[in-house]
Protein backbone atom coordinates (compact mmCIF):
# COMPACT_ATOMS: atom_id res chain seq x y z
CA UNK A 1 0.00 0.00 0.00
CA UNK A 2 3.07 2.79 0.96
CA UNK A 3 4.55 1.89 -2.63
CA UNK A 4 1.23 2.88 -4.13
CA UNK A 5 1.17 5.75 -2.40
CA UNK A 6 4.20 6.90 -3.16
CA UNK A 7 3.90 5.85 -6.73
CA UNK A 8 0.91 8.38 -6.63
CA UNK A 9 2.80 11.24 -5.51
CA UNK A 10 5.83 10.72 -7.87
CA UNK A 11 3.18 10.37 -10.74
CA UNK A 12 1.07 13.35 -10.01
CA UNK A 13 3.89 15.83 -8.86
CA UNK A 14 5.74 15.16 -12.61
CA UNK A 15 1.94 16.10 -13.99
CA UNK A 16 2.17 18.85 -11.57
CA UNK A 17 5.27 20.44 -12.74
CA UNK A 18 4.28 19.75 -16.25
CA UNK A 19 1.22 21.76 -15.87
CA UNK A 20 3.53 24.11 -14.34
CA UNK A 21 5.88 23.94 -17.35
CA UNK A 22 2.48 24.64 -19.51
CA UNK A 23 1.45 27.19 -17.44
CA UNK A 24 4.46 29.51 -17.85
CA UNK A 25 4.77 28.65 -21.84
CA UNK A 26 1.32 30.65 -22.30
CA UNK A 27 1.64 33.26 -20.30
CA UNK A 28 5.39 33.66 -21.73
CA UNK A 29 4.22 33.53 -25.20
CA UNK A 30 1.27 35.54 -24.48
CA UNK A 31 3.75 38.39 -23.24
CA UNK A 32 5.99 37.71 -25.84
CA UNK A 33 3.46 38.19 -28.94
CA UNK A 34 1.75 41.14 -27.12
CA UNK A 35 5.33 42.74 -27.64
CA UNK A 36 5.18 41.48 -31.22
CA UNK A 37 2.26 43.21 -31.94
CA UNK A 38 2.55 47.00 -29.89
CA UNK A 39 5.72 46.78 -31.93
CA UNK A 40 4.41 46.54 -35.22
CA UNK A 41 1.78 48.75 -34.16
CA UNK A 42 4.49 51.77 -33.50
CA UNK A 43 5.65 50.97 -36.43
CA UNK A 44 2.71 50.86 -38.33
CA UNK A 45 2.06 54.62 -36.84
CA UNK A 46 5.01 55.69 -38.41
CA UNK A 47 5.01 54.39 -41.61
CA UNK A 48 4.81 56.63 -44.59
CA UNK A 49 4.65 54.07 -47.41
CA UNK A 50 1.29 52.36 -48.41
CA UNK A 51 3.74 49.09 -48.74
CA UNK A 52 5.31 49.49 -45.45
CA UNK A 53 1.83 49.91 -43.74
CA UNK A 54 -0.11 46.69 -45.60
CA UNK A 55 3.77 44.51 -44.41
CA UNK A 56 3.54 45.79 -40.65
CA UNK A 57 -0.31 45.32 -40.74
CA UNK A 58 0.22 41.70 -41.90
CA UNK A 59 2.59 41.29 -39.20
CA UNK A 60 0.81 42.80 -36.93
CA UNK A 61 -2.37 40.61 -37.84
CA UNK A 62 -0.06 37.19 -37.50
CA UNK A 63 1.40 37.68 -34.33
CA UNK A 64 -1.94 38.21 -32.93
CA UNK A 65 -2.98 34.63 -34.69
CA UNK A 66 0.40 33.28 -33.65
CA UNK A 67 0.18 34.33 -30.09
CA UNK A 68 -3.24 32.98 -29.89
CA UNK A 69 -2.58 29.44 -31.81
CA UNK A 70 0.26 29.09 -29.45
CA UNK A 71 -1.14 30.05 -26.48
CA UNK A 72 -3.80 27.62 -26.74
CA UNK A 73 -1.62 25.19 -27.55
CA UNK A 74 0.27 25.16 -24.03
CA UNK A 75 -3.24 25.86 -22.16
CA UNK A 76 -4.52 22.58 -24.39
CA UNK A 77 -1.42 20.36 -23.24
CA UNK A 78 -1.92 21.81 -19.64
CA UNK A 79 -5.63 20.54 -19.45
CA UNK A 80 -4.85 17.59 -20.99
CA UNK A 81 -2.21 17.03 -17.84
CA UNK A 82 -4.69 17.82 -15.70
CA UNK A 83 -7.44 15.37 -17.11
CA UNK A 84 -4.71 13.19 -16.70
CA UNK A 85 -3.54 13.93 -12.87
CA UNK A 86 -7.57 13.09 -12.33
CA UNK A 87 -7.63 9.59 -13.85
CA UNK A 88 -4.45 8.71 -11.58
CA UNK A 89 -6.36 10.09 -8.45
CA UNK A 90 -9.84 7.70 -9.23
CA UNK A 91 -7.45 4.48 -10.25
CA UNK A 92 -5.46 4.89 -7.29
CA UNK A 93 -8.81 5.97 -4.79
CA UNK A 94 -10.90 3.02 -6.59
Amino acid sequence: MYNEERELQIKLAKLQTDVQIDLTLAVSTVGLFVALIISFQQLLINATELFDQIAFFIGMLASAILGFYFARLFIQKMRDKRKEMEELRKEYVW
